[in-house]
């Protein structure tokens, strides 16, 4: 049975699209580490997690709030509007 994210309640629908695009956004923090100053191993740690580890769990958050299609949804959303964007940066 295919979930529609219309069909969902409000609360799951913008937690799980909250969750989706922190997951998305969070390796562009990895500066603001740095900026801050934290200690050595406290800057590599937090630097593996919000590349490697933290955006993947938030993807799977996510699902778990709006489900396998609604993020297979925002996938797409996110492909065709990046590739409209691509568009519009090449035109001269």
């Amino acid at each position: 049975m295919r979930q529609r994210l219309s069909s969902l309640p409000a609360w799951r629908r913008r937690t799980g699209i909250a969750l989706f695009v922190l997951g998305s956004f969070l390796p562009s923090f990895i500066p603001l580490i740095y900026i801050i100053g934290f200690e050595g191993w406290v800057a590599v740690a937090l630097t593996g997690a919000f590349s490697i580890g933290l955006p993947e769990l938030l993807w799977l958050m996510a699902a778990i709030f709006i489900g396998r299609d609604g993020v297979a949804h925002l996938w797409r959303h996110v492909k065709v509007r990046g590739r409209l964007l691509l568009r519009l940066l090449r035109r001269p």
